[in-house]
């Protein structure tokens, strides 16, 4: 959740001081309730359902759909943030100065509802629309319009009161907002996860349904807030209080540069043009910026939540206990608002308080330097995660080398030597089991393979060598099996590459490979259904391809986690076999695959006293994924708990030490803090020095640490601003 969202309740003067005699105005009950807020509500309501639902999915639908890898997707993604919280300072501009917010607002709140329809049609197959150029078009108009929407709204539904008769009920209308957004946020962050993934549209996951209904509630909220118009009081531009700042920079600076003249501040320079009070409200506004140099770093870290946490989410098991109910990695981005609902009361009614009798964590910067720490702790945390997570994953081989996954189907174990002079030349292969040996630069390899003469499973067979040569193709995996043909030892190599990549999906990826059909005189297969156990019993066809003489396999499939039977289309019959692993190939048995895995499934004869039955052997290419999803719970909590401490906190320093004609520059400048920390993600992701994801995570971890190092130097010679009144303590005890 974007900053709490409280960022966009700027704009409005109220005193603090003011507010226990503003509410016992007697006129305040004669004035009614102003039932424009209700659009406003709404349509925030509407925006930030369609804005969080749309982002919830967007790295992966990258990732997936548009074919770009982590680096590129999270690019991409942080740009798309980069624009969103950058450009609120150009439309604040523009709505104060030439179009007015309520003109603004439904300008912006139509492109933002273009580029959402751009982006839906992008992603429907069928259309054969250039998916990459149209998502890119579509995001830059929904930047254009979130960004455009972010410093005028809550303003403008605050100007619907009359004050200071109504001050009651304005906070009270600050509330509802905030609560709006963040049912917005949680509802969609929970629903458009499900449509990616759960729903099928064109044989794939529905994100035109994911991108397709937050659409469809932004044209709403288009209607919504147009149909208000009557309701409204609409006040006319009246400038914009930054560009005033700007100008008087400026012409501070030219004035020094060819004055000679000699006075205290340069910005005094600016005297002759500008009035004093103006003046030293950006003296003011400047001493506050200087601790504004440190908070990029902590959104660099902040946004990452719908990034690297998210594909980091992908790579780990989302089933709860033995239901079929499974979280999708971009569900746990709603973690953080769920967790900001249960901890801000917490902080506010218990922590803050118990630190205060101890006397600690009285001040924001205090807070902010606490959060900055958290913050550290939680991507240290996500490192070690993620350390757990590489653990289980298959390393693919270079360019340069071949992995060879040695399948023996026999009950036997079997000796395998090559004419390399390497450590892996002499292999002993265990019954029904597999190996992997790497080969590097060479494109063919001699071998021989020996059965074990002590195997009496098999004492009827004549020749118990095989001495041969296999084709290997560099920076590959292949399978080689090793079964019996006409009762001599035999080995065939796979004629396709295996599949060793996790799925995008969550998926498990199967392919099944059939040996000795034809001389068992079982007639060819054409397709193999699989079959789901669970409640849904979803069928997945696999298309049977004749290999060799001696094998039949079929392509690639994804399938959900899950239990399926085996269905012999052929032939028309459901498998029952249960576990104990012999059958006919009418029924062949069941295959149990999980989160991630990839597996190799192989029928092949049985032998000995089974020689006219078949089994199935099951060989793991992919681990599955093994670490759960909710081991990211403690991440997302410490980040909760950051957020907390550093961007409230850090909006309650701005909100109180700033002028009150500086509170909305400085809130202006607080989102392009965000967009420099984008910027941060988006030069560490396109550097690509990082040999892993969990030494990137380390690498922000120690970064955020020193940068809050140098907050806290910086935050100990500060001295507060009393209340309202400008005035700076100058006790010591009142430094942090």
């Amino acid at each position: 959740m974007s900053q709490l969202d409280i960022s966009n309740l700027s704009g409005l003067r109220i005193s603090p001081s003011n507010e226990d005699d503003l509410e016992k105005d007697p006129n305040e009950k004669k004035i009614k309730y102003p039932k424009s807020v209700f659009f406003i509500i709404a349509t925030e309501l509407s925006e930030r359902f369609s804005y969080y639902g749309m982002r919830a999915v967007l790295t992966i639908y990258m990732r997936n759909m548009l074919n770009f890898n982590e680096d590129k997707a999270t690019t991409f993604y942080h740009t798309f943030l980069l624009m969103c919280y950058g450009l609120p300072i150009v439309w604040g501009i523009i709505a104060d100065s030439f179009w007015g917010k309520y003109t603004t607002i439904w300008i912006v709140s139509l492109i933002f509802a273009l580029g959402n329809v751009i982006l839906t049609l992008s992603s429907i197959p069928p259309l054969n629309l250039p998916a990459i150029p149209l998502t890119m078009i579509g995001l830059f108009l929904m930047a254009l319009g979130t960004s455009g929407m972010k410093p005028c709204v809550a303003p403008f539904g605050g100007e619907q009161f009359k004050l200071p008769a109504q001050a009651k009920y304005l906070q009270q209308f600050f509330s509802v907002f905030f609560f709006a957004v963040t049912v917005g946020n949680m509802i969609s962050t929970i629903i458009t996860p499900v449509f990616r993934r759960d729903i099928q549209c064109f044989g794939i996951g529905c994100y035109p349904l994911a991108f397709g209904v937050p659409s469809v509630t932004m044209l709403f909220a288009v209607g919504v807030f147009v149909s208000g118009k009557s309701l409204y009081k609409i006040n006319p531009p009246a400038g914009n209080m930054l560009v005033k700042v700007v100008r008087c920079i400026t012409h501070a600076l030219v004035n020094k540069k060819y004055s000679d003249q000699e006075k205290s501040n340069w910005l005094d320079y600016a005297d002759d043009k500008f009035d004093a009070g103006l003046i030293n409200d950006i003296k003011m506004l400047l001493r506050v910026l200087v601790y504004y140099i440190p908070i990029p770093m902590f959104f660099a870290l902040y946004e990452q939540l719908g990034s690297r946490w998210t594909l980091m989410a992908t790579r780990m098991d989302g089933r709860i206990g033995n239901s079929s109910f499974i979280i999708k990695p971009d569900q746990m981005q709603v973690s953080n608002a769920i967790l900001m609902f249960i901890f801000i009361p917490i902080f506010q009614a218990l922590v803050y308080p118990l630190f205060r009798k101890c006397r600690l964590l009285k001040r924001p910067l205090q807070r902010m330097g606490v959060g900055g720490f958290i913050a550290a702790l939680s991507f240290f945390v996500a490192g070690i995660i993620e350390l757990q997570i590489e653990k289980n994953h298959y390393i693919p081989p270079s360019p340069s080398e071949t992995h060879l996954k040695f399948v023996n189907t026999l009950p036997c174990p079997v000796l395998m030597t090559n004419n390399l002079e390497l450590d892996n030349s002499t292999l002993v292969i265990g019954p029904e089991n597999a190996q992997i040996v790497t080969f590097v630069n060479t494109n063919r390899l001699g071998m021989t393979l020996t059965l074990n003469e002590s195997c009496d499973s098999l004492a009827s067979i004549n020749n118990r060598k095989w001495v041969g040569e296999v084709p290997l193709m560099l920076g590959s995996l292949q399978a080689v099996f090793i079964f019996v043909k006409n009762n001599t030892l035999v080995a065939s190599i796979s004629a396709t590459k295996e599949d060793f990549v996790k799925s995008n999906e969550g998926n498990a990826k199967v392919r099944i490979v059939i040996n000795g059909i034809s001389n068992n005189n079982i007639p060819p297969l054409e397709m193999i259904t699989l079959k789901s156990l669970r409640g849904d019993a979803a069928t997945y066809d696999m298309n049977v391809i004749k290999g060799s003489n001696d094998f039949s396999y079929t392509s690639v499939s994804e399938l959900p986690p899950g239990e399926y039977s085996v269905v012999n289309n052929f032939l028309q019959n459901i498998s029952h076999i249960g576990n104990s692993g012999h059958s006919s190939w009418a029924e062949v048995g069941n295959v149990d695959v999980h989160t991630g895995g990839s597996y190799l499934y192989v029928v092949h004869p049985s032998y000995g006293n089974l020689s006219d039955s078949f089994k199935l052997q099951m060989i793991v290419i992919n681990t599955p994924n093994e670490i759960h999803m909710l081991w990211l719970i403690p991440q997302y909590v410490l980040m909760a708990w950051a957020e907390i401490l550093f961007i409230v906190s850090g909006m309650e320093f701005s909100f109180t030490q700033a002028p009150k004609s500086m509170k909305s520059v400085l809130q202006s400048l607080w989102h392009l803090m965000n967009a420099f920390g984008n910027v941060i993600v988006i030069l560490s992701a396109q550097a690509k020095h990082s040999h892993s994801q969990a030494t990137e995570f380390f690498e922000f971890a120690g970064a955020m640490l020193i940068d809050i190092i140098i907050f806290c130097l910086l935050a100990m010679r500060y001295k507060y601003v009393e209340g309202t009144t400008g005035s700076i303590k100058d006790r010591n005890d009142n430094k942090e």
